[in-house]
């Protein structure tokens, strides 16, 4: 999961296009594929990933990445454990935790065998609830139900998790307002995640027909991911979507 924005900024910059606000059969083809490097045993070894293909929310700056094995660290991995989402907005005055890679550098060396070489800046930082926008905080910029939070979060963080004490994923790391004129400091926001349960996708589901799309909602209903609030969200028949408060 990332954001989508984030995606979107990879299509444009390797199309050389915008990317369109409404594709033809809600398809998009573009020319690149996502790879991602996890660092495992303790940092001792990694695991190669590879993605080629997105789902978009059309409800949120979410997006989701259906990551497969790049080589065979990656095929041989054991999740330690279910990630839990929290679907239900956070309050105010709670703390979270955000994670997320400040300053990626990529250095690519062509030859016979073209070497790759990746440095990140791994950053986290908390921070505690300032604000709720349970629908939009503007309908310009952040459209979307989304958290203002006093904790930093530079654009290069973008698409990266937020955590509450439990460990539970709250939310996505998806902006950084700049400081106002009146000397207001900078806001940062991260997007809420019961949108993305409206998300079409087609991954392989035993009891769904293969290349058959249906909402990630299913895979909750299903267990498939643990989804706390998921009973509360509604798929409405024009297409919107809305969380019954508890």
């Amino acid at each position: 999961m990332t954001a989508k924005h984030v995606v979107t900024d990879f299509y444009e910059r390797f199309s050389g296009r915008s990317f369109p606000s409404d594709p033809e059969g809600g398809n998009v083809e573009g020319n690149f594929l996502i790879y991602a490097c996890q660092r495992i045993l303790g940092g001792k070894d990694v695991a190669y990933w590879v993605c080629d293909r997105i789902w978009l929310s059309r409800h949120s700056d979410i997006a989701l990445l259906p990551f497969q094995p790049g080589h065979a660290n990656a095929s041989e991995y054991k999740w330690p454990g279910v990630l839990v989402w929290e679907l239900d907005p956070p309050t105010e005055g709670e703390t979270v935790h955000g994670f997320g890679y400040r300053s990626p550098t990529i250095q690519i060396t062509p030859g016979p065998t073209p070497t790759l070489s990746w440095t990140d800046v791994p950053t986290s930082t908390s921070g505690e609830i300032i604000e709720v926008h349970p629908e939009r905080r503007d309908r310009g910029r952040l459209t979307f139900p989304c958290v203002h939070v006093g904790a930093r979060i530079d654009g290069g963080m973008s698409g990266g998790p937020v955590f509450n004490s439990a460990g539970h994923l709250v939310g996505i790391n998806c902006s950084e307002l700049p400081a106002g004129e009146d000397g207001s400091p900078p806001a940062s926001y991260f997007a809420l995640l019961w949108p993305t349960m409206g998300i079409e996708i087609d991954a392989p589901c035993e009891g769904i027909p293969s290349g058959a799309k249906y909402p990630v909602l299913e895979l909750a209903r299903r267990g498939v991911i643990v989804a706390r609030g998921a009973e509360r969200v509604e798929l409405l028949p024009d297409g919107g979507m809305k969380l019954r408060v508890p």
